[in-house]
């Protein structure tokens, strides 16, 4: 593959913090608050492309630091440790009656792709559509993937926290805090994080792995019901 891996985690970060919506892509972007839920029942659908791959280099060894979900046949997500970027997948046949796929997903999987998938399950080969000589990628299926990390041994987790929070203001965020010391933050839709937290003394860590371990440490503070992060103000589900 003439793409080189290495350099796309700097760049994905850059997508992730900055990708947001429009408002048109917004409203075809599939809710994935249920992520986890969905991949652990991908098994149960016939189509041979649900579930989880990850591409193969010249050598014949997979990237691992990226893997591809297809969720069902409408959901598509990039996922990179514990973040996902979530895209809207359309499968149909082009003119030759092949099989194609279309999502935006910004690393290799973007756009519009004839795919072939063997006879065992195991692997598929993307070209993309309407490009002369295009590039062909290979994909290897792996085991389904795991979003959320596992649950922290000792965590400091403020009782007044759990529950789901959105902003007052509408925009499309939303935290969901667990009693097991794990969360999830959902930005429109699209990128969601998957992260262990601790909260005390007026301060939530996260941590969580984006090809990397990441650990971020907000302010947080209540006025009444109002949950207020770094200034934001988010009211419970």
């Amino acid at each position: 593959m003439k793409r080189k891996i290495m350099a796309i985690a700097f760049v994905l970060c850059f997508f992730f913090i900055f990708a947001g919506c429009s408002e048109d892509t917004s409203k075809e972007q599939n809710s994935t608050s249920n992520i986890e839920e969905a991949t652990s029942s991908q098994n149960q659908n016939d189509n041979s492309l649900i579930g989880t791959w990850q591409f193969v280099n010249e050598d014949g060894e997979n990237h691992t630091l990226i893997s591809y979900v297809f969720q069902d046949e409408t959901t598509a997500v990039l996922a990179m440790g514990n973040v996902a970027y979530c895209s809207e997948l359309k499968l149909e046949k082009n003119a030759d009656g092949k099989d194609t796929l279309t999502a935006q997903l910004y690393y290799n999987i973007n756009g519009t792709y004839v795919y072939e998938i063997s006879d065992d399950g195991k692997t598929m080969t993307l070209t993309e559509e309407g490009v002369e000589n295009g590039e062909k990628f290979v994909m290897k299926k792996v085991e389904n993937y795991k979003f959320m990390p596992d649950p922290p041994k000792n965590s400091k987790v403020d009782e007044k926290l759990i529950g789901t929070w959105k902003d007052k203001e509408n925009t499309g965020i939303t935290y969901t805090f667990n009693d097991n010391g794990t969360m999830e933050n959902n930005s429109y839709d699209v990128m969601i994080t998957y992260a262990q937290f601790s909260a005390s003394d007026g301060k939530i860590n996260y941590l969580y792995n984006l090809g990397t371990e990441v650990e971020d440490t907000y302010e947080y503070s209540f006025d009444g019901d109002v949950l207020i992060i770094d200034n934001a103000e988010f009211v419970k589900q």
